[in-house]
């Protein structure tokens, strides 16, 4: 566990821009482990006083309780976050530090080392490429300081993809011990919903559309199933060869029914299954390419970056 979590912090803080220092603290205040770059004697001083500083106020204000928050101290900006019931994650970064870029990448951070906490042996330590997309979404830019717009978004998201690619699998894990409802719609798919509070100000709630993954027999369905779609999952399996071939496919069909065009994302699913890959890392990436639109692999046996997922997919439809 202990070599899990310093390999999966070096990353995060090598990932990061302007961050000096990640911090896995205990509810009473004391240092379980943490990690500092390289960096000059002063300043490494500086960051060690304002980080005792924090824990003094965390003592006081947020030990018990669930939280996430960012806040300034002096010239430091300081993300904390409740890691389970008995930790808390600390990333201290300098002022040049962008908000929006420390709470994603401390988000997908806090995930993953709640997971290992919990005793998970499977954990990925790799940062996905798309986590530097998102920390960089111009729906940051567009409202003050940096935070996502306020109010409650509701955005249908379709799922496409062959039969048994992992599209229900994907959406139990997702909306499992989550607000949810889920049914069987007289139209012939299944709907689900969840609801993702990103910030104290920003809520979003998924309709999340599950259709038979083979094109003729949805036929009957499609217009209902497209229609009012804000954004798509593109899936494949990749063990599966030919459901990998089929996305242009897929592809076409979303575009001719959504003429004005929605975000997308390629999804490969099934990564536990590691020696059974049919699929190769350059096959995928051109495609990624070709199609125009970014790729995350997922796991729903797992649940690597299936909420992931769902988080660049809302934030490139609320932007």
């Amino acid at each position: 566990m202990e070599k899990q979590l310093n390999q999966l912090i070096k990353n995060f803080i090598d990932a990061i821009e302007n961050v000096d220092m990640i911090a896995l603290i205990d509810r009473d205040g004391l240092v379980l482990m943490s990690m500092l770059k390289e960096t000059e004697d002063a300043i490494l001083g500086a960051i060690t006083a304002a980080f005792d500083m924090f824990i003094e106020r965390l003592k006081q204000e947020f030990m018990g309780s669930e939280f996430i928050n960012i806040m300034t101290l002096g010239k430091r900006k300081f993300f904390f976050a409740s890691v389970g019931d008995n930790a808390i994650l600390t990333v201290v970064a300098n002022e040049k530090g962008i908000e929006s870029e420390i709470r994603v990448y401390s988000e997908l951070a806090l995930g993953r080392v709640n997971r290992i906490l919990s005793g998970e042996e499977n954990v990925s330590l790799e940062i996905p490429g798309i986590i530097k997309i998102m920390s960089k979404m111009k729906v940051f830019s567009r409202f003050k300081d940096g935070k996502l717009p306020k109010g409650i978004f509701t955005i249908k998201v379709i799922l496409c993809g062959d039969y048994r690619v992992g599209k229900t699998s994907l959406i139990r894990r997702f909306v499992n011990d989550s607000f949810e409802q889920s049914y069987v719609a007289t139209i012939g798919v299944d709907i689900s919903r969840r609801e993702m509070r990103f910030d104290e100000n920003c809520t979003l709630n998924f309709l999340i559309w599950d259709i038979g993954g083979q094109l003729h027999q949805m036929a009957p369905y499609r217009k209902r199933f497209y229609n009012g779609a804000h954004a798509a999952f593109l899936i494949f399996d990749k063990t599966r060869r030919d459901s990998f071939l089929n996305i242009k496919k897929w592809t076409e069909d979303i575009d001719r029914r959504n003429p004005q065009g929605i975000p997308k994302i390629l999804i490969g699913n099934k990564t536990d299954l590691t020696f059974d890959i049919e699929v190769t890392d350059e096959e995928i990436m051109e495609l990624s390419e070709k199609l125009g639109f970014e790729y995350i692999e997922t796991s729903a046996k797992t649940g690597e970056n299936v909420d992931l997922a769902f988080k660049y997919i809302a934030l490139q439809s609320i932007s």
